[in-house]
């Protein structure tokens, strides 16, 4: 992630073909790194729920897989005047 900013600003200081394509084949790379840990985390997630379900833990079963099935909400951004009151 470091390397990926240092090419960014890199990109953005010196706007050059070759400042470009290193910092998308680096952005490419740290994307796909990001990628393979999140499924690692939920592969290890879903394994914990299964291993509950086997072992009859209820409760631990059911507090997981809550997890999962929640639906992922983003924040609504929301507009302040100068006192910081919601408009």
């Amino acid at each position: 992630m470091e390397e990926k900013n240092l090419a960014r600003m890199k990109c953005i200081n010196g706007r050059t073909q070759i400042n470009q394509n290193d910092y998308m084949r680096k952005r490419k790379t740290a994307n796909g790194i990001c990628k393979r840990k999140k499924k690692g985390g939920l592969n290890d997630k879903i394994k914990q729920i299964e291993e509950a379900n086997r072992k009859n833990e209820t409760r631990k079963f059911y507090k997981n897989s809550a997890f999962l099935n929640k639906k992922q909400t983003q924040l609504i951004p929301l507009c302040k005047d100068n006192n910081g009151a919601i408009i």
